[in-house]
Parts: structure tokens; sequence; C-alpha cells
């Protein structure tokens, strides 16, 4: 898929105004990191930063039990209750998974993928930051998020964060097989959500957020 194709991928889907106003940030962004902005340095685009932190910590003898730490996954329930809560929802279980950041954090990553097959829930929502970094190639980081795709069950929202790409969509979207869902009817979700399927969602003033 070449870039302008999956950008008129999006274009039909979402429209040319909120594709348009996605790439105007991601551009601004990029010109930030690279000194054209206001900012003139920012520690996200400094290479040597990871290369100083792995050096201090195997200095200092912690590098294997921040390595653990790291890669240590932990699987954190929350209860809430809500007066009002339509009886259809009584019970509803939501699995949230975000800042992955799957290209930098290939061990917690596995850990994931090992386990998430084993929760019990009824939607899976991914709260963005898919790249480690907020610039540049995505590839590694769609290929661990496809693996982890194919443990989970159920509908799937997601959205993409401040460290991903709008050209990310696309890719994400065709191997996740797509939705013919409504995800702005949130009454209706246990009955119009088909198993298998993704949505990207969208707001009107986050062009981060993707529609189906």
């Amino acid at each position: 898929m070449t870039q302008g194709a999956d950008l008129q991928i999006l274009i039909n889907r979402i429209g040319a105004e909120h594709v348009e106003r996605r790439l105007e940030i991601e551009t601004q962004h990029e010109a930030q990191l690279f000194g054209q902005g206001l900012l003139l340095f920012n520690v996200e685009n400094w290479r040597l930063a990871p290369w100083l932190v792995e050096t201090a910590l195997k200095l200092s003898g912690l590098y294997a039990r921040a390595r653990r730490n790291a890669d240590h996954v932990v699987v954190r329930r929350n209860k809430l209750v809500f007066a009002e809560l339509p009886p259809a929802f009584d019970g509803f279980t939501i699995l949230h998974l975000t800042d992955l950041h799957a290209d930098i954090s290939v061990g917690a990553m596995r850990h994931l993928i090992g386990i998430v097959g084993n929760i019990e829930y009824d939607v899976c929502v991914l709260t963005g930051d898919y790249r480690g970094k907020t610039y540049g190639p995505f590839e590694k980081s769609l290929e661990i998020i496809n693996e982890l795709r194919a443990q989970l069950k159920g509908p799937i929202f997601a959205v993409l964060g401040n460290h991903d790409s709008i050209h990310m969509a696309p890719y994400s979207y065709g191997s996740f097989a797509g939705s013919n869902g409504n995800p702005d009817d949130v009454q209706r979700v246990r009955a119009n959500c088909s198993p298998r399927s993704t949505h990207f969602l969208s707001r009107r003033r986050r062009p981060s957020f993707l529609s189906s």
C-alpha cells in the first residue's frame, strides 16, 4: 500500500478535513523536534538518551532489575459503580490497553501477548501510543500490535496517540478486519458489535481519533 493510497482510504472514510488537520499537527510536531519550532531541544529527538540510560543502569548494577521491571505486565482490575448505569451494562468489562510503545517494549509485549488470551472481557479499547518515538518508522510497532490483535477477543475500539502517525491507521484497520458497527451508539455496544471487529473512533475536535 503506497502512502498516497493509504491517505485516500482515510479520506474516503473520515473526510479530507480530518486527514489534513492530523497531517498538519504531525508536521508541526516534527518541525519542533528538529529545531524548526519554538523548542530548541527535545529529549525525544536525542539519540544518545537510550544508550546513556542503559549504560548508567549497567554501571550501577541495576540493569537486570530494570529490564525485569520493564518487561513485567500487571493486570489491574478496577470496579466502577454508576447509579444510572443501563441494565445492559451490568457486569460489562472493558479491557484497556494503552501506551504500548511496542517497538521499544518487545519483552513486555511478548508477555502481554502470552496472557491476554486468558482474560475475560466484553470489549477491548486501545488508546494509542503504539510506537516508541513520536516520528519515524512504524512497521515494527504494527507487526507486534497485529500479533497482539490475533490474541484479542470480541470487538475492539482503537484511537491513535501523539506517538502515532495517521499513516498507521489504514494498515491497522485493514489487518484488524474492519467493522460495520456504529461505535457512537454506546447504549447498543453489546447488541451491534460483532466479534473480531475493530472500530476507529472520531471526535470532531480531535483529528487523532479516526471514524469507522
